[in-house]
């Protein structure tokens, strides 16, 4: 891939020019608004691929602001200024608006600013043709194929800087009769697929009583010797299901509560010795999963998921004398996002006989 290309002069002269792209771009706003969601996806079917959930226009302010965009708007109505929060801060997003072709620059949160990308969006006939991409590890570009006015193909070329290896990745879209998309496919995997008839409901119950059954054939199968003080179950927020399972040993954790910094190797199951993210599923199974995880996050049902990891997890408390364990006087099952975030919360509505126990001990 040729790596001298505007996107690369782009992402440089953005690495080097924050305060006064940010100072440009923000002299043009004319009105801030405010959405739930991005409203700058120049990408088809973006939320589709990606399965995040449509994004909604605000009248007002949120009082919360995590998880929203606050966005400036020119005298034309273009969106030049976008502000993505966070529970720390907010991303920043600036974009230049020119002739079939938008530039835009993608900051980090944090006093530091450090750039994420710059990407140049190429249009023809309001379509998107292309996108060139030049970010701090790689960089990448993205080409759109239409027939009879319908997107059919995406191919992907991204190169890395560090490995200096070329990756290809084609996405090719399905339309039935009436061209509605069906579903968007790389090689035999699904990124998207059109909801089938059935309920929410219906789904949840399915998804649970299965990875129930997985989960309880996973511990009497790999369950440690030793004797173990937790199991951690631990979920992606993009795709909660299913989740990974790691067993806490006693030795470990003995040996971190010696350390000043316990709490944070103690909850922090990348740390145990025993961590499993494959619990034994099959190919029907991983099919009824993608099912699930699209709904919840193209529908926002990320709190009826955490209930429904919850569940199982309480399933599995009630069950540990069938499951045969060596476990410590204190022992407790857990579930938590990666980035420990409901640790606490969880923690709580599981085990709440023991968490005055173990509150000063929870991150």
């Amino acid at each position: 891939m040729n790596k001298e290309k505007e996107s690369e002069k782009l992402y440089y002269y953005g690495k080097d020019n924050y305060q006064k792209i940010k100072e440009t771009a923000e002299k043009k706003v004319i009105e801030w608004k405010w959405s739930k969601g991005s409203l700058t996806n120049f990408e088809p079917f973006y939320n589709e691929e990606k399965k995040y959930p449509k994004s909604k226009k605000l009248k007002t302010a949120p009082q919360d602001k995590n998880y929203h965009t606050q966005y400036g708007v020119d005298s034309l109505g273009n969106i030049i200024v976008e502000r993505d929060f966070n529970s720390i801060d907010f991303y920043e997003t600036f974009y230049q608006i020119e002739v079939n072709k938008i530039i835009s620059f993608h900051y980090s949160y944090g006093k530091d600013k450090e750039i994420i990308n710059s990407q140049i969006f190429f249009f023809e006939d309001r379509k998107i043709k292309k996108i060139s991409s030049s970010a701090t590890y790689a960089i990448a570009n993205t080409i759109y194929i239409y027939k009879n006015n319908l997107l059919v193909e995406k191919e992907e070329e991204r190169y890395e800087r560090e490995t200096k290896e070329t990756s290809n990745r084609i996405f090719y879209y399905e339309y039935d009769e009436f061209n509605i998309l069906n579903g968007i496919r790389s090689g035999n995997y699904y990124r998207y697929q059109r909801k089938i008839a059935v309920s929410f409901s219906k789904l949840k119950q399915e998804v649970e009583k299965r990875i129930i059954s997985l989960l309880k054939q996973h511990i009497n199968e790999c369950k440690p010797v030793e004797k173990i003080f937790t199991i951690y179950l631990s979920y992606d927020c993009q795709n909660y299901f299913p989740p990974s399972i790691s067993y806490g040993t006693e030795d470990e954790l003995n040996n971190w509560l010696k350390k000043k910094d316990s709490q944070d190797y103690i909850w922090n199951c990348a740390e145990y010795k025993y961590s499993y993210d494959d619990i034994g599923y099959n190919k029907q199974d991983e099919q009824l999963f993608q099912q699930i995880n699209q709904e919840v996050l193209i529908n926002e049902k990320n709190n009826i998921a955490v209930k429904t990891i919850l569940n199982i997890a309480i399933e599995l408390k009630n069950s540990l004398s069938k499951l045969d364990l060596n476990i410590t006087d204190d022992f407790v099952i857990v579930a938590c996002d990666y980035e420990q975030m409901d640790l606490k919360k969880n923690f709580k509505k599981i085990n709440p006989e023991k968490f005055s126990e173990f509150k000063e001990y929870l991150p």
